[in-house]
């Protein structure tokens, strides 16, 4: 709920709630990798990950929790671990 404008209509990894997942990026171009996280997860977690500025979101969970985007540039071909660190993980975003 509540996404940014400029990322609304992209398209998200979606995971089963509370289970761990694995989830892993080799992008066939140099390109800016996106992922939404929970505000707070220990900095050592999004190592190589940069806050975007204003873009939070509530993911869809009853208390709403706050979700933050976050940026990673990466080459073609470079093997990416999206980190899945609490009962949320992460959501990696891309557009079409």
């Amino acid at each position: 709920e509540n996404v940014p404008a400029k990322f609304a209509g992209w398209r998200y990894t979606q995971t089963r709630g509370g289970e761990r997942a694995l989830l892993a990026v080799k992008p066939a171009r140099d390109t800016t990798l996106h992922l939404a996280a929970v505000p707070g997860q220990e900095q050592a977690a999004l190592k190589g990950w940069t806050p975007v500025p204003d873009t939070t979101f509530n993911y869809t969970d009853g208390g709403k929790t706050k979700m933050c985007l976050y940026a990673r540039d990466v080459k073609a071909g470079e093997d990416i671990l999206v980190p899945q660190n609490n009962w949320t993980g992460t959501l990696l975003l891309w557009a079409e």
